[in-house]
């Protein structure tokens, strides 16, 4: 094989093999050379000897790299070989290494499924699947860094909200990554600003639990409307009345026992009912035994186990969307919007026009909410809250302490009277 010194003008006049390829090496740097084939690509190499193994090495192509540049390229190679390094094996460890793909599957796989609540697991796929993986997914997890998790996070700007559930999603994954599972060595979500919240404070005022209870008892799905029923007489969660079985309900006592598997606390739950609950329940009871007996009757074996099944008998109901969109828009509690996109661009129709939906200004969340100040305003203390919701920390049921403000002030102005009573007329 020839041998001089590797220059572009010596590439230039390189002529092509009629077969396989030639190689030129230089006689400057050991082991580097350029490599032309019958198509006349021309490409750098570097033959090093490691381990006592030959490697060869391709690292460019000329005329995209000048030969000059790919002659310190090799040196460099070269030198990184004599501190004990393998440049080939580096290459193929990084063509091997994982994605945010395999990092996403790994995450759902291993920790997800195993540890987190359906309607969670149901969250953190939707995240994945909808914007980790179309923007990083193909992306390697060692490469990614802070810049690529900010720019992200900003580009939802426009939901802020959602921005900072994605960013604490990847957060909890590069962790996994870097701790647990060796794939990196930091966290690179670590200093991304989340954006400010503002805690949401919605509750059903008298006149909209009324309209919203008409508009459930007028509409043709009773099985979601009893669904919604038993979220605002319990002020359970949704994925805990979706997910109830029989089994965990005492219609005798009137106890229903969440078991730790379905709270988000991971801790067995005992929740007395009050009357109308109860009823409720009783009355479903009634109706699925039926059914389960009518089912008997004709060779099926369908013993109720879920309160609220699928369609298809197997598993439990998935979600309240459309239902809560309907009995919502009925009931009058949100408006029409202009629809827009992920990145806050108006959804325009053929006519250019802007495309408008109806959006609910209540969410099944704010049940709950509605549920403890109801109980606010009956009485019931901040620890009695906290018991019938399940909280764990008393500090998670403080947001509800604004909602004692008049049961306070009636009790101060008792106290008022009491005192203008026995001292006369107050100066």
């Amino acid at each position: 094989m020839p041998k001089e010194r590797i220059t572009n003008d010596t590439l230039k006049r390189l002529k092509p093999p009629a077969t396989g390829n030639i190689i030129v090496w230089d006689t400057e740097v050991r082991g580097f050379g350029a490599r032309i084939t019958a198509a006349g690509a021309i490409a750098f190499i570097v033959n090093y000897t490691i381990h006592g193994r030959e490697r060869r090495y391709t690292f460019g192509h000329y005329p995209h790299l000048p030969a000059a540049e790919a002659r310190k390229n090799a040196a460099a190679l070269r030198q990184k070989v004599l501190l004990g390094a393998d440049p080939m094996q580096d290459r193929e460890g990084q063509r091997s290494a994982p994605t945010v793909d395999d990092l996403c599957d790994q995450y759902i796989k291993k920790h997800a499924k195993p540890r987190k609540r359906p309607s969670s697991l149901m969250n953190d796929q939707s995240m994945i699947s909808r914007i980790i993986k179309p923007k990083l997914g193909n992306r390697k997890v060692a490469e990614i860094s802070h810049d690529d998790i900010d720019e992200l996070h900003r580009s939802l700007k426009t939901t802020p909200y959602a921005a900072n559930r994605v960013l604490s999603l990847l957060s909890k994954m590069f962790n996994l990554a870097s701790e647990k599972w060796k794939w990196r060595s930091d966290n690179p979500c670590r200093g991304v600003e989340r954006y400010p919240e503002d805690r949401r404070q919605r509750y059903l005022k008298p006149d909209e639990l009324q309209r919203l209870m008409t508009a459930m008892t007028r509409h043709r799905n009773q099985q979601s409307a009893n669904a919604v029923r038993l979220l605002l007489l319990t002020g359970a969660r949704r994925s805990e009345v979706l997910n109830a079985t029989w089994s965990q309900f005492d219609l005798q006592t009137g106890i229903w026992t969440k078991p730790s598997s379905h709270t988000k606390a991971k801790r067995e739950h005992r929740v007395p009912l009050s009357g109308l609950a109860l009823e409720l329940l009783k009355e479903m009871k009634a109706k699925a035994d039926a059914e389960a007996r009518e089912a008997a009757r004709n060779g099926r074996i369908e013993a109720p186990t879920f309160l609220f099944p699928s369609s298809s008998r197997e598993g439990a109901q998935g979600h309240l969307k459309k239902f809560w969109r309907s009995v919502c828009k009925a009931a009058g509690l949100g408006q029409w919007v202009e629809k827009r996109t992920r990145e806050g661009r108006a959804v325009l129709n053929k006519r250019g026009e802007p495309v408008t939906e109806w959006r609910p200004d209540v969410r099944i969340h704010d049940l709950r909410h509605s549920f403890a100040s109801l109980l606010a305003s009956s009485g019931a203390s901040l620890l009695l809250i906290g018991e019938l919701l399940g909280h764990t920390q008393a500090q998670t049921t403080k947001r509800y302490s604004h909602l004692f403000d008049d049961p306070m002030r009636e009790a101060a102005n008792r106290v008022g009277q009491l005192v203008s009573g026995a001292s006369g007329a107050v100066r």
